[in-house]
């Protein structure tokens, strides 16, 4: 084992572990090109001062809590933390071991597969280790809270099991997952997947955290009711209150043993075979797809349509232009544990004008610097110029590509909206009236960020980020976001005073008209200003 081949391999494959920093590293780079920007060493800042950030943070939450009498909520949290950690280190693991690219490189050198395997697993410890920082401190609290100064060393090495309980069983999904998605002719499509369900895993993991952290601090003296213990992870708690009891044997030392068992298997099973599975496998399988790919007659429509969606898988891009338009909604459904919804319930139809405006709000939401329509054509490359020389419409395909674009756009994000409608009881005709406003609003918006990306078309991009970041892309998005937040609260204020005065039913019907004046000046407005000088 070569520790300075290993360190170099570390400093390689850490660049890998999260693409968004590299990018945002390079960017800084292009900013300042006189200084020397290390790329591993920023990473590496970056991760520890994210790890000490949540090592303390979180410690102003708990030190409130005795977790000695509220076992459950102790439980509770481990469980959260310990899910947010395996999802952050499995998609740290997936994007090193298996999206990297940078295997056949290696495949000509005399680098030794376990030299290359550990700088691997080591460069994704940081990923992994952040969202599990917080338990340190937890574990160091319950310890204080059950046995004093004395218990913290063994809080300490219980933080150390779960660190290494987390890694292993993230490994263990990595060869799982990633032997399969290798051997896959849809490889692009599925590591897309993966990378959504991971970051929709931490931002699910994350809000039931804040809820559940909201609800307990509402409680005080008598009223803290404790929540059920968690089967394996009340294991953390019962070594620390009663080691040598039957729980703790079933909750803390049998899966331990688990966690020695699927380490043994890593050693004697995936780690010899890693570097056969993942490039002679997925080379192998490209080659064999490439043979036996057939093509149906679906006429020129559905071969457009098909390409539209295949420029589409990028999870980067895909987890950006779905972030901010479902993180709003989220976030009234946290809000909303806190909300007696049976008077919600009781608004009646009369009431669609606060439904459709938050149907607007939530629309305009979609429309951002990062949406599928913003850069679907820059996402064409060399294509764009391709197409723009056939013999076909070029209008008529922008046209297409647009309405595929925006159909994306909004669907998740619609489906999510109308779903909150649902769960917090409003009735049909409010819920009508918030999705056809979300319908008008993400379309006609879209159009506008349709036509800057039209205006501003890059076609020579490296990074997807690069597309986000065009005529200051993030200070578009953070001063829409204001302006759609302000000017919401005042509509919304205006909306009220009016109903006071002349009744929700006339609000609602004037409120709608209003709104569709102003929509349809905004369609006349894009039509003139792009639709028809595409002609």
């Amino acid at each position: 084992m070569s520790w300075s081949n290993i360190w170099e391999l570390i400093k390689i494959n850490i660049l890998y572990s999260n693409p968004q920093n590299l990018s945002q590293i390079k960017k800084r780079q292009e900013k300042n090109p006189g200084k020397n920007i290390t790329a591993y060493k920023s990473m590496l800042r970056q991760q520890g001062g994210l790890m000490i950030l949540f090592t303390f943070v979180y410690i102003i939450n708990f030190v409130v809590i005795d977790f000695g009498r509220l076992p459950g909520y102790f439980t509770q949290y481990v469980l959260i933390f310990f899910l947010m950690a395996v999802f952050n280190a499995f998609s740290a693991m997936y994007a090193i071991f298996y999206d990297s690219k940078d295997l056949g490189l290696y495949a000509p050198l005399p680098i030794k597969n376990t030299d290359l395997y550990l700088a691997k697993v080591v460069s994704s410890l940081g990923m992994g280790a952040v969202f599990l920082m917080p338990l340190l401190s937890l574990f160091i609290l319950l310890a204080l809270r059950l046995g004093g100064v004395l218990l913290i060393p063994l809080g300490i090495l219980l933080f150390i099991v779960a660190l290494a309980s987390c890694l292993t069983l993230a490994l263990t999904l990595n060869h799982l997952i990633g032997g399969l998605v290798v051997r896959s002719s849809r490889r692009k499509l599925f590591s897309t997947i993966l990378m959504i369900l991971t970051t929709v895993g931490i931002m699910g993991s994350l809000f039931y955290f804040l809820a559940s952290n909201n609800k307990l601090t509402e409680m005080t003296g008598s009223q803290m009711v404790d929540r059920p213990l968690i089967p394996y992870f009340r294991g953390y708690y019962d070594i620390l209150a009663h080691p040598f009891a039957l729980e703790t044997v079933y909750n803390f030392y049998l899966p331990l043993v688990l966690v020695l068992i699927l380490t043994a298997l890593l050693v004697k099973y995936f780690i010899p075979r890693y570097y056969q599975e993942a490039f002679y496998t997925s080379k192998e399988q490209k080659s064999k797809s490439q043979k036996q790919r057939g093509y149906k007659n679906i006429g020129l429509r559905g071969t457009l349509v098909r390409h539209h969606l295949s420029t589409l898988q990028n999870a980067t891009l895909i987890v950006q232009s779905m972030m901010t338009p479902i993180l709003f909604p989220l976030m009234i459904i946290f809000y909303s544990f806190s909300i007696d919804r049976s008077v919600i319930g009781q608004f009646s139809g009369a009431y669609f004008g606060f439904a459709w405006l938050a149907g607007l709000a939530f629309g305009s939401l979609s429309a951002t610097p990062a949406s599928f329509p913003a850069v679907g054509l820059s996402l064409e490359k060399e294509n764009y110029l391709v197409f723009k020389s056939l013999p076909i419409n070029f209008k008529a395909f922008l046209k297409q590509k647009y309405l595929v674009l925006v159909s994306l756009q909004m669907l998740l994000p619609w489906l999510v909206s109308v779903g909150i409608g649902f769960y917090l009881g409003i009735q049909l005709p409010l819920i009508l009236a918030l999705a056809l406003g979300y319908l008008l609003s993400a379309f006609v918006l879209n159009e506008f960020m349709y036509r800057r990306d039209y205006r501003n078309l890059v076609l020579n991009w490296q990074d997807i980020t690069q597309l986000f970041n065009r005529g200051g892309g993030q200070w578009v998005a953070f001063a829409f976001l204001l302006a759609v937040i302000f000017c919401g609260g005042v509509i919304i204020g205006i909306t009220v005073l009016l109903t006071l005065l002349m009744g929700a039913l006339a609000t609602s019907c004037l409120v709608l008209l209003i709104s569709l004046f102003i929509f349809a000046f905004l369609q006349y407005r894009i039509n003139r200003t792009f639709w028809k000088q595409l002609d």
